[in-house]
């Protein structure tokens, strides 16, 4: 049985598409996971497997711009199948992030919970973020 957003497509393909959110007290944030594994038969007979998969990291101030303009942060997240950070010499926005795809990576799976932490001001704040629910 496969959850709503994990899915065959008939030819031994399974799709994974989550969206987690959370937030802190002055963060909010989303990780979007889209991967896709590949199983097939090798020459020899034996199962082969192959997966290529999506991360999208952002992540925004809840309060004003002014409050952290011209401020050092740095943030990173962390997920069953790695994770990533970044930092940021002087905030010109609210909203941070990043992305990046691998082929042949770990598959993260629905359940599972994301760790951010952020420290910007002398402050620091750590956060997970969960599956939101899907219609």
């Amino acid at each position: 049985m496969n959850p709503s957003n994990q899915a065959t497509d008939g030819n031994n393909t399974v799709i994974h598409d989550y969206v987690y959110s959370g937030e802190s007290e002055h963060w909010k944030a989303k990780f979007k996971f889209s991967g896709k594994g590949v199983f097939f038969e090798r020459g020899n007979g034996k199962i082969g497997y192959e997966s290529e998969s999506e991360e999208v990291f952002q992540m925004e101030y809840k309060g004003e711009l002014i409050e952290i303009q011209g401020k050092t942060l740095s943030y990173n997240y962390k997920t069953t199948a790695g994770g990533g950070s970044g930092n940021i010499d002087e905030m010109s926005q609210k909203i941070v992030g990043n992305s990046s795809g691998a082929g042949n990576g770990a598959m993260m799976r629905e359940d599972e919970k994301v760790e951010v932490t952020v420290e910007w001001d002398g402050k620091k704040e750590t956060f997970f973020l969960q599956t939101e629910k899907r219609n």
